[in-house]
């Protein structure tokens, strides 16, 4: 396309294009031009080619156009990610799962634009990788021809059909360079190669076609809640756990006791929950519930499922639907914010701490009985931070740990959701402090013996709400007596390295309380007493649901 340098009659009358002001052609016409209008006009001639290339003033028009197609505002919070965007190369040059050819633990992944102008065109590229323009001209064709409203529909929301949401591409694509880096380190990890083993269950990433029932299944309002789950799955698709091989490897951590287990991973599909699943308080219109997690030990039919994680395809509300009964915000609201707060970030909102709470060990990888067997989990039991060294606990704390006589207790718990069979289930982590344990160590002459075995329990679980506490006794813990030694322990005749552990469940269910209590040992054993029983305490921990449930 080519513009005359006048305009109108011979006369004159009209000024000649050439005689805009730049500023008048950047900041008057051009924000109304969609992004095929900007590029033929760009290509008119030197004087309208060099307007978008001067300088500041073009630099604050790009900044303007990321804000308008892809939401980058360089006056927000995040003002320097306008800077950045998405590395794309040829998917044939590429062995890469990432329909972007380039894989989210690659450094390349997020690259730094030298100009406004390189991000926008950066951001365009990954539009046009993601929604496959193709394709996404034939499905508008065939809803033009269903729905006669379509076309101003259309209109009126272009840039939501064939750009991306660029603020939700750059955190889901942080998000998973710091899941990969985490599965790389596997630090500190009970389990060797758990962190390989969770990658192999990755799936690769999926562009907007495949996923494009989502999309028009109804008005252009219906879909606005997914931008999350577009971003987040266009990298990995989600999970495929083998479970007669690993049956815990849910990416977002689970626990087991007493037959309750659980392990949730995130979906691979995508799927809308058909209606009628999910129960009527989970409110009207369920086939806009989008499935992006469940729990893997499901046996694979929606009623099966002892939880759900569902997106509100219209909101982007995230909520965790229990066994067919009742249904939990996976997000309580912060108390300052109230509860009228977007929630269309719920998705990696709750990826992100999920992510900070692998990187700094408050959440970790263990051993966990599972089916008559121990096998690797990420638990979800809360744990001291990797930077906060373990200090003995005063007062009722999320982390509890108390030491008597050199035997360290950390307990902690997690929440059930809608069990009033189980309520809350609790870890209890014993053993002998070492001398790499420093000042707090005591030799074995210090504290009187070699060894010592546990002999009973006395427990006392507060029901905050109620006013009221139940206490209870019990010989050993869940049919054990652990013998603790220096560096290990003993259980049925068999010898262990590490830390003696075990989960059990409060029963009941409350809002909020606390559990506390002691375990009574014996020095040497209880075969072979060398002392009088000695109380170890359990400090106070928290029973209360956390802000994010998992």
């Amino acid at each position: 396309m080519s513009l005359p340098e006048t305009c109108g009659n011979n006369d004159g009358e009209v000024p000649s294009l050439l005689s805009i002001p730049p500023s008048a052609i950047l900041f008057s016409i051009c924000p109304y031009l969609d992004r095929f209008d900007l590029f033929s006009l760009r290509a008119t001639c030197r004087h309208i080619h060099g307007a978008f290339h001067k300088e500041q003033e073009s630099e604050d028009f790009w900044k303007l156009l990321l804000k308008r197609d892809f939401c980058l505002d360089s006056d927000e919070s995040h003002a320097e990610d306008w800077r950045f965007t998405l590395k794309v190369v040829n998917p044939s040059l590429s062995s890469s799962g990432s329909i972007f050819g380039v894989d989210p633990w690659n450094d390349d992944i997020i690259v730094e634009a030298r100009t406004a102008f390189d991000s926008w065109k950066g951001w365009l590229q990954v539009s046009l990788r993601f929604y496959q323009n193709k394709e996404v001209l034939a499905i508008c064709s065939e809803r033009r021809a269903e729905d006669p409203k379509f076309e101003q529909q259309l209109q009126s929301e272009d840039r939501r059909h064939c750009l991306v949401f660029a603020p939700f591409f750059l955190r889901a694509a942080r998000f998973w360079k710091r899941i990969f880096n985490w599965c790389d380190v596997d630090e500190a990890s009970a389990v060797p190669n758990f962190g390989r083993a969770m990658k192999s269950t990755l799936v690769g990433g999926e562009n907007w076609t495949g996923r494009s029932h989502l999309l028009w299944n109804g008005t252009c309002q219906y879909k606005c809640g997914l931008d999350a789950c577009y971003a987040v799955f266009a990298f990995n698709r989600g999970q495929r756990v083998p479970l007669h091989l690993t049956p815990m490897l849910g990416l977002m951590g689970g626990y087991s006791a007493y037959g309750c287990s659980s392990s949730v991973a995130l979906s691979f599909k995508g799927d809308v929950i058909p209606e009628g699943v999910l129960p009527d308080t989970f409110g009207s219109g369920h086939a806009t519930k989008v499935l992006v997690g469940f729990d893997a030990l499901g046996t694979g039919t929606w009623s099966d499922f002892p939880r759900l994680f569902v997106v509100d395809s219209r909101t982007g509300a995230l909520d965790c639907f229990v066994s067919q009964q009742s249904v939990e915000p996976a997000i309580l609201p912060d108390n300052e914010l109230g509860p009228e707060v977007d929630r269309s970030d719920d998705l990696l909102r709750w990826l992100e701490e999920h992510v900070r709470r692998l990187e700094t060990r408050e959440a970790w990888v263990e051993k966990v009985p599972f089916r008559n067997t121990v096998v690797g989990s990420i638990t979800l039991y809360p744990q001291f931070p990797r930077d906060s060294p373990p200090v003995i606990t005063e007062g009722i704390q999320p982390v509890s740990r108390a030491v008597s006589r050199g035997v360290e207790v950390i307990a902690s718990s997690v929440y059930v959701p809608s069990s009033r069979r189980f309520g809350y289930i609790y870890s209890v982590r014993i053993r002998l402090l070492t001398p790499q344990d420093g000042d707090e160590y005591l030799s074995a002459s210090q504290r009187g013996f070699e060894t010592c075995q546990l002999v009973s329990r006395h427990w006392r679980i507060t029901d905050s709400a109620a006013g009221t506490t139940h206490e209870v006794d019990g010989e050993g813990v869940i049919g054990m007596y652990p013998l603790l030694h220096e560096g290990g322990y003993e259980e049925s005749g068999d010898r262990y390295d590490g830390v003696f552990q075990y989960q059990s469940c409060t029963g009941g269910a409350m809002e909020h309380g606390s559990f506390a209590g002691h375990m009574k040992f014996v020095p040497g054993s209880v075969e072979a007493p060398k002392g009088p029983h000695f109380n170890v305490e359990v400090g106070p921990f928290e029973l209360k649901r956390r802000q994010f449930l998992y």
